[in-house]
């Protein structure tokens, strides 16, 4: 099942990875090569690593790779380490559990903004 739900989100992050690639690519060759720009390429390169951001963040914590809190942990004793984990994941959670509700008012609010690609042109 935890190999499935890797691939889950793995694959879309692959995926996205080349398609920043390819619109970042063709927006500098629209833009230097043909001198004339993709309006829209650098804005959707900034969508799509927003995306890529949030999805490499779910992969390195799966893989137990995401960043820590390693100053007090990284001078801990081997029977200690159990023992660091739990006080760095527990304050983590502390931290998202504080900063839930004001992100949800923040996205809420933030929800009527609509990106310069999405307005009509007339």
């Amino acid at each position: 099942m935890s190999t499935r739900l890797g691939l889950l989100v793995e694959i879309p992050a692959a995926l996205l990875v080349v398609a920043e690639i390819v619109i970042l690519f063709a927006g500098v060759v629209a833009r230097y090569g043909l001198h004339r720009p993709l309006i829209w390429s650098d804005e959707l390169a900034s969508i799509l690593f927003l995306w890529l951001a949030m999805l490499g963040a779910a992969i390195a914590f799966r893989r137990g790779e995401h960043m820590r809190m390693t100053a007090v942990g990284g001078r801990r004793k081997a029977g200690d380490a159990r023992l660091s984990d739990l006080v760095a994941t527990a304050a983590a959670l502390a931290f998202l559990v504080m900063i839930a509700w004001p992100s949800c008012e923040y996205a809420y609010e933030e929800s009527y903004i609509t990106t310069t690609g999405a307005t009509d042109p007339q």
